[in-house]
């Protein structure tokens, strides 16, 4: 049996960390100030915006910020907004960091069908999820794409705080039939996905964008 006796004693680093969380409470103006005026600020700098997932090779967003496959590696999303408020401090981070995810819709652009993969996101952050937009291509044989929906709604399934679901189509130009009543064909459409994805219990939006290609 081993008798030796084995320090537990915090290593300094950390006692120095916790002397900093310590003197922010007591010196930080922002957290010197109630919850509710530090969340309403919180709220303003990360909310009203959006988070595009990485898609790989085919993201959008790194082809347009130049960012090649390796060089640096994909990240998990981009978001519009600035996070920088969540390395001010450990206490920022652990009242605010739920926020970029509660506040902002989560978008994929892949084309002909998104696949709304949310493997990337660590549980806490898919949890906290409450609006998603997924983008699809319409056919132009039907006016009610197919959504894939068993897949799609294994994948929402997954997003317990999920409350909102937005559908954009894309919809080519010349495949439009210009005696076509578009608000009754757009009613169409949402009642459709209405009924698909019912069981998700969630808001559903649809949105039609024409496009040349």
């Amino acid at each position: 049996m081993d008798n030796r006796t084995y320090s537990i004693k915090p290593s300094k680093q950390v006692v120095h960390l916790d002397e900093i969380s310590r003197l922010n409470q007591i010196h930080s103006p922002l957290l010197r100030l109630p919850a509710e005026l530090r969340n309403s600020i919180f709220a303003y700098a990360l909310g009203a915006s959006k988070i595009e997932r990485c898609t790989g090779y085919s993201c959008q967003v790194c082809r347009k910020l130049k960012i090649l496959s390796g060089s640096p590696k994909y990240v998990t999303c981009h978001f519009e907004g600035g996070l920088g408020i969540l390395s001010t401090c450990r206490q920022v981070y652990a009242e605010s960091k739920l926020l970029p995810f509660k506040l902002n819709t989560v978008s994929s652009r892949v084309l002909p069908l998104s696949e709304p993969s949310y493997d990337k996101f660590a549980a806490w952050q898919r949890n906290a999820i409450t609006s998603v937009q997924i983008h699809a291509k319409m056919s132009i044989k039907s006016a009610a794409p197919n959504l894939g929906v068993d897949f799609l709604l294994q994948e929402t399934g997954r997003l317990k705080g999920l409350e909102r679901v937005t559908f954009v189509w894309y919809i080519r130009k010349k495949a439009i039939n210009s005696k076509a009543d578009w608000p009754m064909l757009r009613q169409s459409m949402l009642e459709n996905c209405r009924d698909q994805m019912a069981r998700l219990n969630v808001e559903i939006h649809v949105v039609t964008i024409f496009h040349s290609i």
